[in-house]
């Protein structure tokens, strides 16, 4: 049994998400868990749109398996990488942080603009 993913399913999503607790097998449960989880919209750290994972990765993203790919801002097409802090406040316990790459992007581009201006 797998989740649907809600970028390439989103009523099959929607309708996992619905179903209720007490008719999912264990493994079910855990799936629905993920999938609300990873589904919940975070800012992105450059420009404050909200993203979610799935559709911030490419088609490839399956709920509940290990995802190599990048994860990109749908607005701003930054690449992000999802965090886990060590203390988790709040749901959904994860937030985006600019990946290495773009942050040394983003420091080159401000010190040229401060060097030019």
């Amino acid at each position: 049994m797998s989740a649907p993913n809600p970028k390439l399913d989103p009523e099959g999503a929607k309708a996992f998400l619905q179903r209720p607790r007490a008719l999912l097998t264990a493994q079910e449960q855990q799936l629905q868990y993920i999938l609300r989880l990873h589904s919940h919209p975070m800012p992105c750290p450059l420009c404050e749109h909200p993203n979610d994972q799935f559709h911030s990765a490419d088609d490839t993203k399956q709920v509940g398996e290990l995802y190599d790919g990048k994860y990109q801002c749908v607005k701003c097409g930054i690449e992000l990488r999802p965090i886990v802090p060590f203390v988790r406040l709040a749901e959904p316990g994860w937030h985006w942080r600019l990946a290495d790459d773009a942050r040394q992007v983003l420091l080159r581009l401000w010190t040229e603009h401060r060097a030019a201006g």
